[in-house]
């Protein structure tokens, strides 16, 4: 049961369908493309697919679906696909949309030309001035009498009944239609959680899958946004948590906000003493990097060392607060030695912020600019991470909670991870 209001479930609900029939498509090739030849000879079988749209008229009005209804309503039905809209007047649906249906029933209207407009010539054939009277098209046209099973005001209690008694009675269902959740939490992702080459940081909002990014492969991933947005502090957050999940590996967060802080388990946190961080990181390379030559440039040894991601929370603030010679022997650490040592970097701050830097030669040698993601309004406009000319279907107001996640400038907008509690989950405390 889906209200005219839920967009995102009547979006979902075409594309389930839509994918089914290609399926079924397949699945029937060697059977004629027919559901019932199938059925007969196959000794397989598949359900029957029903789907009911209720005052079609506004749906029209609201939606702009026709042409997936149109191409859908084209075929589905020997498919085993079976669709049944109901309209409010005779010009409710449009003339190339209503001859995909093969089967025409009215009820009363009030002016008699109607009834020729959808089921033809009726040869002066018209239904009584009875309540439930109508006229169905067969081998010829009939006049019909609706049983009228109950009073008006207690229909949509009846349905209701009428629901609960069948689902008793069967234990199958009809499959829940995808929705992206209202918070995606952590544990809903943790069945994809293997590493940081394939990270799920949110949900598809078109696929309705977990969204994986390769953090490993891109060795410097970018997450910015116009402003200081509440968002990008939460998702740093909710992604250093879900780095946590990940087995053998050490995060490092600096955190120049302090509003980053949370309940981490295993993460080194700062956000005050860079200096004495980053030289330790940069030790560490030094040390790693050592092992690798003196293995003779074998790559084991590194796979074979615990990866550090180091997340920066506010990146230029925090090179600010780092001497200038400990900053230059970082940039030429991450510049110089990627493939001697076991590192992976997060860099979250404003766009204005990096852009500053867009052109320092550590910048332009390690950052992969057609890969990053973006947290809010302004994609379009940023410039900082290349996006693709179809990124225009995707409006340039991001709603609250989404990013748009760039893969080699193909561009997906994500519901990302959360730390959050939903708004069902905070009214039950």
């Amino acid at each position: 049961f889906i209200l005219p209001t839920e967009e995102d479930k009547i979006n979902n609900l075409l594309k389930m369908i839509d994918t089914e029939l290609e399926k079924r498509k397949k699945l029937f090739v060697n059977y004629n493309g027919d559901y019932n030849n199938y059925i007969t000879r196959s000794g397989s079988t598949v359900p029957y697919i029903l789907l009911f749209i209720n005052n079609y008229d506004a749906f029209q009005d609201s939606f702009d679906y026709e042409e997936t209804i149109n191409r859908i309503t084209r075929e589905c039905a020997k498919y085993g696909i079976i669709i049944i809209a109901s309209i409010n007047s005779a010009s409710g649906m449009r003339y190339k949309l209503r001859q995909n249906f093969k089967s025409d029933i009215t009820l009363q209207f009030n002016d008699q030309d109607d009834y020729s407009m959808i089921i033809g010539n009726t040869r002066k054939l018209y239904p009584s001035d009875i309540y439930g009277r109508g006229l169905v098209k067969l081998d010829n046209i009939y006049e019909f009498q609706t049983a009228h099973v109950f009073n008006d005001e207690e229909y949509n209690d009846k349905i209701e009944e009428v629901i609960n008694e069948l689902k008793n009675k069967y234990s199958n269902k009809a499959i829940k239609i995808p929705v992206v959740p209202e918070v995606v939490l952590i544990d809903d992702l943790k069945n994809y959680l293997s590493n940081t080459r394939s990270l799920p940081v949110g949900i598809n909002k078109d696929t309705i899958e977990p969204e994986l990014f390769n953090f490993k492969d891109n060795y410097v991933t970018l997450v910015s946004s116009e402003d200081d947005n509440p968002d990008t502090i939460n998702f740093t957050r909710s992604l250093v948590k879900l780095l946590e999940k990940l087995p053998n590996n050490n995060i490092v967060l600096f955190d120049s906000t302090g509003e980053v802080n949370s309940s981490y388990t295993r993460t080194v946190y700062t956000d005050s003493d860079y200096d004495k961080l980053i030289k330790k990181i940069c030790d560490s390379i030094d040390y790693q990097t050592k092992l690798f030559k003196d293995s003779n440039y074998d790559k084991k040894v590194i796979s074979n060392i615990k990866e550090t991601i180091v997340v920066f929370s506010g990146f230029t603030k925090v090179l600010q607060r780092v001497s200038d010679e400990l900053k230059k022997r970082f940039f030429d650490s991450i510049k110089n030695y990627r493939e001697s040592s076991n590192f992976t970097y997060v860099i979250v701050d404003r766009v204005d912020n990096l852009k500053k830097i867009e052109y320092d030669e550590w910048y332009k040698r390690v950052v992969q600019s057609n890969n990053g993601i973006w947290i809010g309004n302004g994609v379009a406009d940023q410039g900082l991470i290349k996006t693709n000319i179809g990124f225009k279907k995707i409006n340039n107001e991001i709603p609250k909670e989404y990013g748009v996640v760039i893969k080699n400038t193909k561009t997906s907008l994500v519901k990302l991870i959360s730390d959050k509690k939903s708004e069902k989950e905070m009214e039950d405390l």
